[in-house]
């Protein structure tokens, strides 16, 4: 059970990092009054914006593969 928890603090801290580098997650502080205030805001929009470049660049890819595929199967064998 505690090589499971482990394994999911791991992979919770590389989707934070990944977030964090890509825009998705912000994280800010305040002090007052002795206390200090920690806030993560999720940028759900540029998730999105993210998604549909990732699908954009998937499609591409994958029509170039067919195009390369279908360009090969077409030439004669020498």
């Amino acid at each position: 059970m505690a090589r499971f928890i482990g394994i999911l603090v791991i992979v919770l801290l590389i989707i934070g990092v990944i977030g964090y580098y890509q825009g998705w997650l912000n994280v800010s502080h305040a002090d007052q009054d002795g206390t200090t205030n920690v806030n993560v805001a999720i940028d759900k929009n540029k998730i999105k914006e993210t998604e549909q470049k990732a699908q954009e660049q998937i499609k591409d890819a994958s029509q170039k593969l067919k195009e390369k595929i279908s360009g090969q199967s077409k030439q004669p064998p020498q």
